[in-house]
């Protein structure tokens, strides 16, 4: 590469001085100084453009680009064998869960490392800091460890010499230390965390510290009669090798931290390319007994869990997230690299002096200017551009593939950003002052034309001035129409919790009156099927209302399963008369049919499957006049699982013979607000409940399939996958059914204070607690709740949490600050079901929150929590 930059140089040159000459045997004047200020040109052009591209690679502005001209290169380099000599033991996700304890214990690491070496390996290298006890109760296990310690020579342990304050040093192993057999562990990362260079020694003061990788490659080369020596310069040097060290200019480096004694690494291949085996496989003998004989082993984490992982120039993505290299890959990389390049002759990462560099750049700077000259002299037209660009290009293909065939063949790593920036510029900037000297030779009619181009500027400039002023009043009103959109969506929030506050409370009232009704004895069968009715329509119409908060918590990806267990059949019982009631005001027909595989209880989010099943059988329902509904749910798959509840794949299939839905309209039925173009059916529905239902099965892992014909009718199906349990008889092993025979509680008279601001929600509350037989004590805001509570000193308080004049969180909050209500057990209730509303109930001092409407069973349920009651039924 000096000869040919020489040469370019020489031959620059020689063209300069023939010129020279031809123009000394004209006899004008004009003529000869008109030759050599044309050469005088092309050297301004080559100092000027040359000096920038060289002034930009000393800030180090180009160094990124750089880099990643180094890792395309390793990218697109061809793969090398993978080294035999080296194999890794990796501590994987599996070992971790296996052996149920990381790091592993000292008895699991001495039985590994004895397992390794009666395979006789030529070194061991633990990637493991262990400077302590894992496991101090275990002193056999200690013991055993140190004694596998001061019985393996070839057993190297690991300590991390430099740090700071967020990543401090870590010492060695103490006993691995005093035998002298620690090597350090520190990794380089450049400015774009990758690893592009490694340590043989990271502190040069320190010679009893080379690093991990070369004492292992020692250990190896040691054994092949190869001993280490100092070059006459002080450098490392194995047999014929000499490590040179990386410099702070070094390739595509400035100023960079060259503290202790680095080289560059020339990764061998990309990550997973070395053999490897799990600790489990080999502490339970899983491997073949030659497999590590006279090879180097490296223990260390290989699970994503333990985050010992790096980048390398391979993992270099341009549209993907990269894949990382673990920790013990880097070192048996930089192992196999001291080994390679003793014993096979597999070259280092090496790079010219500066002052070569820069010849380099000089010299194919040079090049691109004398071609675009002599292109864009003759004609300045577009042609002539599109020439000059193309030869250009011709340079910039020959730039990289000289320094990609120097990287490949003999691992040379030359500058190449910096001459492609150097031809581009010759490219944009030759033509421009070629232009500017055919300007200088015009004639006045040029002149007029500058004027009159000088006049068009100006009038251009005045419409940039006026284009930036609208610009600028555009983007104002941009920014006051994102605040109009932030204040509408702050109002949208605020309207939702206000509508589903106000519509809980009247719910609370229908859903609490209805339970105390269902518990009088002489009720008609009619009147019970009635209130039956009631309450699921009133779950019904709190399914809608949570609707609305759904679909604002899908918008912004909040919405979180509360997975329990469902009764299957019951559970699909109470939907099929629902939706069979409905069927019937329109005259068709509802058919329900559940496989007998299914009699079974399954652990799912029981109030998203039932909004999704409502919604879908309400559609069809609504799009069917004649004919039937079907729900058909049916098991199409079984996974059996040790020591834990099987797994089944059900399918939810619901077929009407309804209006159908034309290809047009089934693109859009699952977006928000996507609705049928039939007139007819569209004033019947928000739009929403397809979108709501679609997020809720692909968070349970599933997807909603649909066909349709236009008037014969749809079939919406999906699938989830769900653990199976068996059910609990009913009766009194029913929580459920046992809760709801209760009539009264064994021992005192408790008294429990409601604060409700509300007078129908505290006659409800007072309706639920009387009967069994509590004194129940009423308040109507949080001022006279604080009054009452200090006055009668009760049992429980049950609270609102928004009232007037004092909320019932200020009360709690105000209550918890006096020593004798500290321990008094308060129930926060609100129709206000925002997480952060059950948050702020629990840190103010509630000890438990409870929805409204009040679930009757839940109530009782936190009754004998905190009062320790023993209920009679």
């Amino acid at each position: 590469m000096a000869n040919m930059a020489k040469a370019n140089m020489a031959k620059f040159f020689s063209a300069f001085k023939n010129k020279i000459k031809k123009s000394l045997n004209i006899n004008n004047t004009k003529k000869i100084k008109k030759s050599i200020s044309q050469q005088r040109e092309k050297i301004y052009l080559l100092a000027g453009i040359s000096t920038f591209v060289i002034t930009l690679r000393l800030t180090g502005l180009l160094q990124p680009l750089e880099w990643l001209a180094l890792d395309l290169y390793f990218h697109f380099r061809p793969t090398e064998p993978v080294d035999k000599r080296i194999i890794i033991v990796g501590i994987e996700e599996s070992d971790i869960k296996n052996l149920e304890h990381y790091p592993l214990k000292d008895a699991t690491l001495a039985k590994l490392l004895n397992k390794i070496n009666q395979q006789q390996p030529v070194a061991i290298g633990l990637d493991i800091y262990r400077d302590i006890s894992v496991d101090p109760e275990e002193e056999n296990g200690h013991n055993e460890l140190k004694r596998v310690f001061e019985n393996t020579p070839n057993l190297i342990g690991i300590e991390k010499i430099n740090g700071n304050r967020i990543n401090p040093p870590i010492a060695p192993s103490p006993i691995l230390a005093d035998l002298g057999q620690v090597g350090a562990n520190d990794v380089l990362e450049d400015g774009d965390r990758i690893v592009r260079r490694g340590f043989l020694y990271p502190d040069t003061e320190r010679s009893d510290r080379p690093s991990l990788g070369l004492l292992l490659a020692y250990l190896y080369l040691q054994q092949k009669g190869i001993s280490l020596s100092s070059s006459p310069d002080g450098w490392l040097q194995l047999k014929d090798t000499l490590f040179l060290p990386v410099e702070p200019n070094d390739g595509g480096y400035v100023r960079t931290d060259t503290g202790g004694y680095q080289i560059f690494i020339n990764w061998r291949n990309r990550p997973n390319s070395f053999e490897s085996v799990s600790v489990t496989d080999v502490l339970e003998g899983n491997i073949n007994p030659n497999l590590m004989k006279d090879r180097i082993v490296i223990i260390g984490p290989f699970a994503p869990s333990l985050n010992d992982i790096f980048y390398t120039p391979y993992n270099r993505k341009l549209f993907t997230n990269p894949d990382r290299i673990y920790g013990v890959e880097l070192q048996a990389n930089l192992t196999s690299q001291i080994i390679s390049s003793v014993i096979d002759g597999r070259p280092l990462i090496k790079t010219w002096p500066e002052p070569l560099e820069i010849i380099w750049i000089i010299s194919w700077t040079g090049v691109a200017i004398i071609l675009t000259w002599l292109t864009v002299i003759k004609s300045s037209n577009f042609k002539s551009y599109i020439l000059a660009l193309g030869k250009n290009f011709i340079v910039i293909f020959a730039v990289v593939g000289i320094t990609y065939l120097f990287f490949i063949i003999s691992a040379w790593w030359l500058p190449v950003v910096p001459p492609i920036l150097g031809i581009l510029g010759s490219f944009i900037i030759v033509p421009v002052v070629v232009y500017v000297k055919k300007l200088g030779d015009t004639n006045a009619y040029l002149e007029n034309q500058v004027k009159k181009r000088t006049r068009q500027l100006e009038w251009k400039n005045q419409k940039l001035v006026s284009i930036n002023s609208e610009l600028n009043l555009r983007e104002q009103q941009l920014t006051k129409a994102k605040e109009i959109a932030e204040e509408a969506n702050a109002a949208k929030e605020q309207f939702l919790m206000n509508i589903s506050h106000e519509l809980r409370n009247p719910l609370n009232l229908i859903l609490g009156y209805a339970k105390i009704i269902q518990r009088e004895r002489n009720l008609k069968p009619n009147s019970a099927s009635g209130l039956k009715m009631i309450q699921n329509s009133g779950n019904h119409l709190l399914t809608l209302i949570n609707d609305i908060l759904d679909f604002s918590k899908t918008q912004a990806n909040k919405v979180e399963l509360n997975n329990h267990v469902v009764d299957l059949p019951k559970f699909l019982s109470e939907i099929s008369e629902m939706v069979k009631m409905q069927a019937q005001e329109k005259g068709i027909n509802f058919k329900y049919k559940l496989a007998n595989n299914l009699t079974c209880g399954i652990i799912a989010d029981e109030q998203r499957l039932r909004q999704v099943l409502l919604n879908l059988l309400g559609n069809a329902v609504k799009f069917t006049d004649f004919g039937f509904v079907s729900l058909k749910v049916s098991a199409i798959d079984r996974i059996e699982r040790e020591n834990s509840n099987p797994r089944k794949t059900i399918r939810f299939e619901i077929i009407d013979t309804g209006h159908g839905i034309s290809d047009t309209d089934l693109q859009t039925i699952f977006k928000p607000f996507g609705q049928v173009s039939d007139p007819n059916y569209r004033a019947a529905g928000t739009g929403l409940g397809l979108s709501i239902s679609q997020k809720f099965i692909e968070l349970m892992g599933g997807k909603i399939s649909v066909k349709s014909q236009l008037n014969k009718g749809s079939n919406f199906w999906f699938d989830i996958t769900v653990d199976v349990v068996k059910l609990v008889q009913k009766g009194k092993n029913s929580t459920q059914e046992y809760l709801s025979q209760v009539t009264a509680y064994k021992g005192i008279r408790r008294e429990i204070l409601v604060v409700e601001d509300c007078r129908e929600n505290r006659e409800l509350l007072s309706s639920i607690l009387k009967p069994l037989g509590f004194k129940v004590t009423e308040a109507e805001n949080g001022q006279q709740g604080l009054r009452m509570a200090q006055s009668i000193k009760p049992d429980m308080i049950l609270t609102d949490l928004l009232m007037s004049h004092k909320t019932g969180l200020t009360m709690v909050f105000e209550l918890r600050r006096i020593p004798e209500f500290q321990e008094i057990p308060i129930i926060g209730c609100s129709a206000s079901i925002h997480s952060f509303m059950e948050d702020r109930c629990l840190k103010t001092g509630c000890n438990a929150f409870l929805p409204k409407p009040i679930d009757e069973q839940k109530l009782l349920v936190l009754l004998q929590k905190y009062l320790g009651l023993e209920w009679i039924y």
